[in-house]
């Protein structure tokens, strides 16, 4: 049963029998049962308990007190009690559809979900229009891999109550599933809109756009989109892609598309007239405040949109024009410039405008003079502003309201993390020579650069959440630990702590990072958004086998195979998780990162250092490839790691990097006795909707035939092997 269900389930029990809350016991059954449903509503089961079973002394044959008593016994995770109950309710009066529906649940709890099954049709036979009985019956097809089948339930249910928000969800899960995306955003979009207040329905609506590209768009999926930007479970880069492809068929930014935003500036005021139209296109400024734009035609739209507006400076300057309405955008994009960290290609013209137009406003700061807030965000769009010690002052000036997200993004926030990095612990030396070459790079460039970190919904205890994403949900007798220590064993700026700690129930979490300011970045984050349980520390795995502590759960993803000896960073990691603890683990694989292995070779014979000068130029011979027709270079264009200059320096310029095998992490887990439990995440479903159907249950969890899959689906881990294993006790 879902957290929904649960919330409504006292409430359907006392509507379906009359009973209204509240009244004083006055000894009759029916007052007694009235009393009862008034607590079982509150929550509080044992006074409702105790109610019921005091009718069933002096009346055995009372249905309803025999139902409500069953439903109380499954509540408290009784199922054999509940089982009996129920029937006996249901063997006094057979005609009651609820009776069989609240059946199932025990049934279900039992793992008997032919029978579960069979007791919800039995409730629709009794009353065909029942929309729950369909929504419960569609569960359980779904669980009992009939997909088709389960659509079907679920559509039924929806047809005979179209606001039931929470059927409207597990269609469109069941259609994501099957590999029906257009479906599931449709039903998904719906589970939104009935009702907005539970955000998983957000995360899994995003979920489903990941991969989307819209055809046509209206004001509702305009209007549907940016509320998805909105919900604290949903991160921007998740959907960037169904956004641009969503805006591509706004009328204005299609033309720009169309011309690569040059056109913005050909005549005096053009660019104004551009970036006012620009302005009144909230998705837009919301997606580039929020997300790296990872997609080609989009850079290279923005770069010709940037120029335009350093030139509309200059004119703008000489002639005395006013800001007008075009700020919004025009802050956004230095906003996006920053976040980009200025992967965009500058020309040598530009570089000289830049650079007078920083003398100029350094003088006007040293002399008191006033500031054009044109002028500061055509420089804010070129260079960091908390890089010029001048402009520090900037921040405490009056601005217009579009200026201060900018001042607040590229002035406050880099300055509060300077005064943070030096605050933090640190927990282990730093001595291997690889960690230290890893560590400069992540100082220089800070990984990821994130907005939005995508927090959990609602935390819940660890073997609910893996018996929801591994592949294969049988973890046998695992025990979820009431108060998990959970390791992040290279936490970079600490969207993934983030996520873990809000994710599992009473948890604690110590994150840890070779860099400190990947470290402070996730700090700041960290208490911006007001979680409080996670510990940030600086330090090595490789040094953490001194550790005098021990933990349940240990998650270390993209970060083993940047050491020098992945295996021995790993053995560490097992030595300090608890016998009978989890880790999750991702590493790059082999087959799937063939296009990088041909761009690192390139950028070898081409002599390139990792300079953002050098990553620049590399990434516009990249660019220049895949539109000449280079596949392997088209396929580095569609990494969103390709957008940003960390980013950049990540996929290609890495210090270290080593790619593995399927055989070569079985062997791994062999040496290191870890149990393979299953892959958890794939980036495109149809690889996974592809191996279901030519192989049984037993294979999720058999890496030899992984092996053979990926062999003849080179794409199937593009985004790593992201895995869950066990270690014995």
């Amino acid at each position: 049963m879902n957290r929904a269900a649960r919330r409504r389930l006292a409430k359907d029990q006392a509507k379906r029998t009359g009973a209204a809350p509240g009244g004083g016991a006055t000894g009759t059954p029916h007052q007694n049962l009235q009393l009862g449903m008034a607590h079982h509503q509150a929550g509080r089961l044992e006074q409702a308990a105790e109610l019921y079973q005091g009718i069933l002394v002096r009346r055995p044959d009372h249905a309803d007190a025999n139902h409500l008593l069953g439903v109380v016994a499954f509540q408290r995770g009784r199922g054999e009690d509940s089982l009996r109950l129920i029937s006996r309710a249901i063997d006094l009066n057979p005609t009651v559809a609820a009776y069989h529906i609240n059946l199932g649940v025990p049934l279900r709890m039992l793992g008997r979900l032919g029978d579960c099954a069979a007791s919800y049709r039995q409730a629709i036979a009794l009353k065909p229009d029942n929309s729950e009985a369909y929504f419960n019956l569609g569960n359980v097809l779904h669980r009992q891999g009939l997909p088709e089948q389960a659509i079907a339930s679920f559509q039924q249910a929806v047809a005979h109550r179209p606001d039931y928000a929470e059927a409207h969800h597990n269609l469109g899960l069941a259609y994501h599933q099957s590999g029906a995306i257009g479906e599931a955003v449709a039903a998904l979009r719906n589970t939104a809109r009935f009702d907005p207040r539970i955000d998983a329905y957000g995360e899994d609506l995003a979920e489903a756009l990941s991969k989307v590209c819209f055809a046509e768009i209206d004001d509702r999926l305009l209007a549907d989109l940016l509320s998805l930007l909105e919900r604290p479970v949903v991160r921007a880069d998740k959907i960037s892609l169904a956004i641009i492809s969503a805006l591509r068929h706004q009328p204005d930014i299609a033309g720009l598309l169309a011309g690569h935003g040059t056109a913005a500036g050909e005549a005096a005021g053009g660019y104004q007239a551009v970036a006012e139209r620009l302005s009144r296109i909230p998705l837009l400024l919301r997606i580039m405040a929020l997300s790296v734009l990872n997609d080609l035609a989009f850079e290279r739209m923005l770069s010709g949109l940037r120029h335009a507006m350093l030139r509309a400076e200059a004119v703008g300057r000489e002639e005395g024009r006013g800001e007008g309405p075009s700020l919004s955008f025009s802050t956004a994009l230095a906003i996006q410039c920053f976040t980009t960290e200025y992967a965009y290609r500058e020309t040598a013209s530009e570089s000289a405008a830049v650079e007078t137009l920083r003398r100029r406003l350094e003088t006007a700061v040293a002399d008191g003079g006033d500031i054009a807030p044109r002028s500061l965000v055509a420089l804010a769009a070129y260079r960091p502003l908390h890089d010029f010690p001048w402009a520090e002052g900037l921040a405490a000036r009056p601005w217009p309201e579009p200026l201060m997200a900018l001042v607040e993004r590229q002035l406050s926030e880099p300055l509060a993390e300077r005064s943070l990095a030096a605050s933090i612990p640190s927990l282990t030396p730093i001595e291997d020579e690889v960690s230290l070459a890893v560590r400069d790079q992540h100082e220089e460039n800070p990984y990821p650069r994130w907005v939005k970190a995508g927090l959990a919904d609602e935390a819940q205890p660890i073997g609910h959440h893996l018996r929801a994403t591994v592949l294969n949900p049988d973890v046998g007798d695992y025990e979820s630990p009431s108060s998990p220590e959970i390791l992040v064993a290279g936490c970079g700026t600490g969207q993934h702590a983030l996520a873990t700690a809000t994710r599992y129930l009473d948890a604690t979490v110590l994150a840890v990072d070779l860099s400190r300011a990947s470290l402070a970045y996730a700090l700041r984050k960290t208490r911006e958004l007001g979680v409080g349980n996670i510990e940030y520390r600086q330090g090595d795995i490789l040094e953490l086998a001194a550790l005098d502590r021990r933990f349940d759960l240990i998650e270390c993803a993209g970060v083993l195979h940047h050491m020098a000896d992945p295996l021995a960073g790993w053995r560490v990691l097992t030595e300090l998780l608890r016998p009978g603890g989890l880790m999750f683990i991702a590493l790059y694989s082999e087959a799937a990162r063939r296009p990088v292995v041909t761009a690192r070779e390139m950028i070898a014979r081409k002599g390139y250092a990792a300079s953002p000068e050098d990553i620049r130029r590399c990434r516009w011979d990249i660019m220049e490839a895949a539109r000449g027709g280079d596949a392997e270079m088209a396929r580095i264009v569609g990494w969103r790691d390709f957008y940003s200059l960390s980013g950049c320096r990540d996929l290609l310029f890495h210090v270290a990097e080593h790619r593995f095998t399927i055989p070569m992490v079985e062997d791994a887990l062999r040496r290191l006795d870890l149990e393979f439990l299953g892959f958890s995440m794939f980036s495109d479903i149809s690889r996974l909707l592809r191996f279901k159907q030519t192989h049984d249950d037993d294979a999720f969890t058999s890496l030899a035939q992984w092996h053979a899959f990926e062999a003849e689906n080179p794409d199937t881990f593009s985004a790593m092997y992201q895995f869950w294993v066990r270690k014995p006790g």
